[in-house]
């Protein structure tokens, strides 16, 4: 199994913060593997709510269901997509409030193992990459908002 996180500080209010993230809809503008999205999307997610996610990982293009599968307010959600290429996926989302924002972590767990070395490396490589430009993203479209509105 293979482990991604990033953690950044986004200042702002934590229910706004939370809520921003937790939006599907916003997935495309943030995340740069995610191509569309669907289902339960419009609103903050709970528990058991499902979204359709659209992504392009490396020249791969597929189209699955995650599940949110835990879900604390303000604090931590998990969604969970089980049986991938990529083995049962789980991203988990934590927010630690601090004074004046949070610090947001995101936690990808993925397997590559039923790849040849190269491809899960160039595979790893990939959801590195594009992890970390997800959390920078987010940053700056939460924190950019009071900015244009």
């Amino acid at each position: 199994m293979s482990q991604i996180t990033n953690t950044i500080h986004i200042r702002g209010n934590a229910n706004e913060i939370f809520d921003f993230v937790t939006t599907a809809k916003y997935w495309t503008q943030w995340h740069p593997a995610t191509v569309g999205v669907s289902g339960q999307i419009e609103n903050p997610m709970r528990l058991g709510d499902v979204i359709r996610e659209r992504a392009k990982i490396g020249e791969a293009i597929g189209e699955n269901d995650w599940t949110v599968a835990e879900w604390e307010r303000n604090t931590r959600v998990v969604l969970s997509m089980p049986q991938t290429r990529l083995g049962d996926l789980q991203i988990s989302y934590t927010f630690v409030e601090t004074e004046g924002g949070v610090h947001f972590s995101r936690e990808l767990i993925f397997d590559t193992s039923a790849f040849p070395q190269e491809i899960a490396n160039a595979i790893t490589a990939q959801m590195q990459n594009d992890s970390r430009i997800a959390t920078e993203r987010i940053k700056e479209l939460y924190e950019g908002r009071g900015e244009r509105e």
